[in-house]
């Protein structure tokens, strides 16, 4: 029996079976209403998420980490229930309750795993639960070993015999974090895909029954066109027109180019060509951008969010595209405003491999490549970029560009660039070291000025220009976490070693510091970093 009602909620008709399938759906979409109802609380700041409805997915309270970590850093702390924590996890707790932080959180995450033996295990899972809290905290902060341990927790905590949507989630999220692909992917293409698997593998057949089957199958289905059956070759599946052969989807070829075009024969050895013999006629992949672009949007506004409108416009080029290729983009701003490091972190967060091109001083045309018939003949640095990537699109970022030489006696980088800039020219650019046409119209340029005056009006018609503000007193912490970060890398120091700043410290930059460039801070940072040594040498 099948009826059809509507509802005062929905105009959509809606037509009922009453069937035991449709009683579990029910059950089903009774229990994604809830999941929903309490995601909906979490996102408003009404609660705090469990380690379990983070690791299906839910938001962080007030969909936002910094003010998770506060709230559950605090309720720790109010929470008296069982014995009382170790004097060092208490310590950390109260530190993220104030300043939530990631290096708070890679300190709680030792301190929780102090475990010993002789504890209780009410006492040990207790400290586990907060270790496991801050293995997803350090996950989305992007912590690569914390994401790894997040996917096997999720596989972990998947229950065989519980059809809950949170918990279907935590195995869907996990095989896709497994294996790169996207929830979208996992559920659409894989999912139907192992239910035809498990529909076979329960029919229990043997060899000799499954051949038997398949011929069987194979007959009925020439029958059903009006094919001839007595035939002894049988046909493939697809020959015989079966609509559920058809239907699976093959794989697409993944997006590629070719960049340089076959050679006749080998470059000689001490030839600029002969790098490029490997590649040459070969097509190279297109980089496609597969995460959540909403999440890399996110993570540079909050490195850069005095630059958050230019961010945001800029990965707005990906909407719709099936491989990465931003529009050629200047950055415009004061000094130290961070438009290089912008430049080269959002290349990276796109999973391309960037060049670093510093166009101050530069008075000639080598960046598009140098004749052949010199003996430092080289190939422009577009076509190196894409070498060194092993890929058809790149970024090549050009740094200081109004600084570059404008005479035209040994030619010069503007007049280079815009043919590169052009989508039918750049297609196909004879190479002065090759002697090839080679196709460049992947690359993605970006480019950085401190203002407009020394760049020629050719190329500036061919630029996006988006501006780059100073950044303001608000932004002191963000930038001060930002230095601390490159002082950390170039001294190859750990955390510990060199903490954040401290309230009395921040307070102290910003006394000298009313907004503007970074430099200042770095310099100012440095001090104290320095009188911090010192201090610790004399103690």
């Amino acid at each position: 029996m099948t009826l059809t009602e509507g509802h005062p909620m929905s105009d959509k008709p809606f037509q009922f079976k009453l069937d035991e399938d449709e009683a579990a759906k029910a059950k089903h979409i009774e229990k994604c209403l809830d999941v929903e109802a309490r995601q909906h609380l979490v996102t408003t700041g009404g609660r705090t998420p469990t380690n379990a409805e983070l690791l299906a997915g839910h938001p962080y309270r007030g969909g936002s980490l910094t003010i998770d970590l506060a709230f559950w850093a605090c309720g720790l702390q109010a929470d008296h229930s069982g014995a009382k924590l170790p004097k060092s996890v208490l310590r950390l707790l109260r530190d993220l309750g104030s300043t939530p932080n990631r290096y708070t959180v890679a300190a709680l995450l030792r301190a929780a795993r102090r475990i010993l033996p002789h504890w209780s295990y009410d006492y040990r899972r207790r400290l586990q639960e907060i270790a496991d809290r801050c293995i997803i905290y350090l996950a989305s902060y992007g912590d690569t070993n914390a994401m790894r341990e997040r996917t096997l927790m999720r596989f972990r905590a998947f229950v065989l015999d519980d059809a809950g949507p949170d918990n279907a989630d935590r195995l869907l999220i996990a095989i896709s974090e497994a294996t790169g692909r996207s929830y979208a992917e996992i559920v659409d293409g894989f999912w139907p895909l192992l239910a035809v698997h498990v529909d076979v593998r329960q029919m229990g057949l043997r060899f000799e029954d499954s051949e038997a089957w398949l011929n069987g199958y194979k007959m009925a289905m020439r029958r059903k066109r009006g094919l001839p059956a007595d035939d002894d070759q049988l046909p493939d599946l697809v020959d015989l027109g079966d609509d559920s052969a058809q239907g699976i989807p093959t794989p697409e070829a993944p997006p590629s180019r070719v960049v340089v075009p076959e050679m006749k024969k080998k470059p000689r050895l001490d030839s600029a060509a002969y790098a490029y013999w490997e590649i040459a006629g070969k097509a190279l992949p297109l980089v496609r951008f597969e995460g959540d672009l909403g999440a890399v949007s996110r993570e540079l506004c909050e490195r850069w969010p005095w630059a958050a409108e230019t961010i945001k416009t800029i990965l707005m080029d990906l909407v719709g595209s099936q491989w990465i290729r931003l529009r050629p983009t200047l950055l415009l701003g004061p000094p130290g405003t961070g438009k290089s490091s912008l430049a080269l972190a959002l290349a990276r967060a796109l999973g391309l491999v960037p060049t670093l091109y510093n166009a101050a001083g530069n008075s000639d045309g080598s960046f598009i490549g140098t004749n052949a018939q010199w003996a430092t003949a080289r190939g422009s640095v577009s076509l190196q970029a894409l070498l060194r990537a092993q890929a058809a699109n790149t970024a090549v970022i050009i740094d200081e560009i109004e600084k570059s030489g404008q005479s035209r006696h040994n030619g010069n980088l503007h007049d280079g660039l815009v043919p590169l800039l052009e989508p039918t020219t750049s297609r196909c650019v004879l190479d002065p070291a090759l002697e090839l046409p080679v196709d460049l119209s992947e690359v993605s340029y970006l480019a950085t000025a401190n203002g407009l005056d020394g760049i020629s009006s050719p190329l500036l018609d061919r630029l996006r220009v988006l501006h780059v503000p100073e950044p303001g007193p608000e932004h002191l912490p963000v930038v001060a976490r930002q230095i601390i970060s490159d002082l950390r890398r170039e001294r190859n120091a750990s955390p510990e070693w060199m903490p954040d700043l401290d309230g009395e410290e921040i307070a102290i930059v910003a006394d000298h510091w009313p907004g503007g460039s970074m430099r200042a801070v770095r310099r100012m940072i440095e001090t104290l970093i320095a009188g911090r040594e010192a201090f610790a040498a004399r103690h």
